[in-house]
């Protein structure tokens, strides 16, 4: 596994922002060590497998990166300092809210006095401004580090290098990759210089090679004292805690947590696999509940965030 993996960071081509990025990531890191605070990293939105080298054509998932955007702000209210690393023009933290039919949507009509233009925000509106209140604390205490990828290799190659960089915070850091890796990508050296072609031919052959697998390596060697979280996704409900289960094969005993569910239910359902307890965890959140389920998954791994740092002491 150790040879796949040094083959792909061999022969792939780095991100143009990785060493921008990476040196951005040690002053954030350094900053909030001085700070005493707990980090957490989040992957967030879907990776893309070029099939070309100047890419036109890819192959892609349905990940827009709600799920992580989300998790971000909730993250940020249990007082960690976030880096998220997100897929390019996915959805982000604070600005999800900000969509521009809601924001018109939230405000009702206007009235002019002194050439000066008033609404009443409403509920929607208020909840618009709350979160810009939300962020301006953030940015304020310099407490989210936001860092992009497209394709499936810069994604590997910024994992790698701020796993690497988070190690020297061991038990402080939590790992919480929700981003939906490529399970399978083309190799740089197999990939056409230009656009492919489609009057060349009436069909289009692909032969792609698997990702390789980087959950054992940064579990056990990247960093190992640090609290990992992962995620499985599956439409067959036989299929779901099985492949959860099977995902701590091979990987370390920080690696605690993986959050598993339906694709139909994912708004209102998830269940946490724990590496330590036979009993797997249902979280399930009424649509009436005004909240998000992200709230009450965060609220939950926070808490066993803190039980393993107490733990390990």
């Amino acid at each position: 596994m150790a040879s796949l993996v040094e083959s792909f960071f061999s022969s792939e081509t780095a991100p143009s922002n990785l060493d921008v990025s990476l040196a951005t990531t040690r002053e954030f890191i350094q900053f909030h060590l001085k700070e005493n605070r707990l980090f957490c990293f989040i992957t967030s939105g879907g990776t893309t497998a070029p099939l070309e080298k100047n890419t036109v054509r890819f192959v892609d998932n349905i990940s827009k990166g709600t799920r992580g955007a989300t998790s971000a702000e909730h993250f940020l209210n249990q007082g960690y300092a976030v880096i998220f690393l997100a897929r390019r023009m996915s959805i982000q933290p604070f600005t999800r809210h900000l969509q521009l039919d809601e924001i018109l949507d939230s405000l009702s009509d206007g009235t002019i006095h002194d050439n000066k233009v008033d609404f009443d925000l409403g509920p929607k509106g208020k909840k618009i401004f709350s979160m810009i209140e939300q962020y301006k604390k953030v940015k304020e205490h310099n407490l989210l580090l936001k860092v992009d990828f497209t394709s499936i290799s810069d994604y590997l190659f910024l994992l790698r290098g701020i796993s690497q960089l988070l190690s020297k915070c061991e038990k402080r850091a939590f790992f919480y990759l929700a981003a939906a890796v490529s399970d399978f990508f083309v190799p740089a050296a197999e990939l056409s210089e230009h656009k492919i072609q489609s009057r060349d031919s009436t069909q289009l052959t692909l032969k792609l090679t698997p990702t390789p697998k980087l959950i054992p390596l940064l579990s056990k060697e990247w960093a190992p004292l640090s609290l990992l979280t992962t995620f499985k996704l599956e439409t067959d409900p036989s299929l779901l805690i099985l492949k959860a289960k099977r995902a701590f094969t091979d990987t370390g005993p920080n690696h605690r947590v993986v959050v598993a569910n339906l694709l139909h239910e994912t708004r209102r359902k998830v269940v946490l696999v724990l590496s330590h307890e036979k009993q797997h965890r249902e979280i399930v959140n009424s649509l009436e509940s005004g909240k998000e389920i992200e709230e009450l998954i965060i609220k939950e791994l926070a808490q066993i965030h803190h039980d393993y740092i107490a733990e390990s002491n």
